[in-house]
């Protein structure tokens, strides 16, 4: 059962946690028909005050080389949206207004809680997608980002901050501008020191609230697997 499968999020910061990246397991809780099937802690166990997932050998119907699987965190089905963060998103944010380059990722297949852990739903009567900040149980890390980003900047008096944003999408191996949607494949450039993508649009921001309208928008443009 694919709910079996959890999402990975990996969080990556340059000189944070020894220059290296951090790998978490984030396992979701069974939804829907999920729900009279085997138990998924029949199968994959999280324990995650020894950062360890367990797999369950039996339920699996195979021998395992390796029945426990390490990583920096792991976070079961009653993880919070807001434990997720403080653990891995805002040390890294952190790292980032001192001026280091910090890089989150989801990774997972379909239906195992990507978009809702990320935040990035397109909030169509959703209220899972992990955007609806009426709910602050649910809001994803991006809003809760976005809202710790401009919270920082406000603090620091030394300093004049200007945020550009820009939202873009790989999907089928081709880039598409979420905050323009009509470029749907926009180019690669390697200048031989760095690579970018062309012609990608910056818009600027002076809020958290505008860069969240922002995500928004973008987030009626996504596409997702089904």
């Amino acid at each position: 059962a694919k709910y079996f499968t959890s999402a990975n999020i990996f969080a990556g910061v340059e000189a944070w946690e020894h220059n290296r990246v951090r790998v978490a397991v984030r396992l979701r809780p069974p939804v829907g028909s999920e729900r009279s099937e085997v138990p998924v802690d029949h199968a994959v166990r999280a324990d995650g005050g020894a950062s360890a997932v367990d797999l369950n050998e039996e339920a699996i119907g195979r021998a395992l080389d390796e029945p426990r699987l390490r990583y920096d965190a792991v976070f079961g089905p009653e993880a919070t949206q807001a434990q997720v963060y403080a653990s891995l998103c805002a040390p890294m944010l952190r790292d980032v207004m001192l001026g280091r380059v910090g890089t989150l990722m989801c990774y997972g297949q379909t239906g195992t809680g990507k978009t809702y852990t990320m935040g990035t739903g397109s909030g169509k009567g959703d209220t899972r997608a992990g955007v609806d900040e009426r709910d602050s149980k649910v809001v994803g890390l991006l809003p809760r980002a976005l809202r710790q980003l401009f919270a920082e900047a406000g603090k620091d008096d030394a300093a004049d901050y200007s945020m550009q944003m820009s939202y873009v999408q790989l999907y089928r191996e081709r880039f598409q501008d979420l905050l323009n949607p009509r470029e749907d494949n926009l180019p690669l450039h390697d200048s031989g020191t760095s690579v970018s993508i062309a012609n990608l649009t910056e818009h600027p921001v002076a809020s958290a609230d505008e860069a969240l309208a922002l995500v928004r928008r973008g987030n009626m443009a996504r596409k997702t697997g089904s």
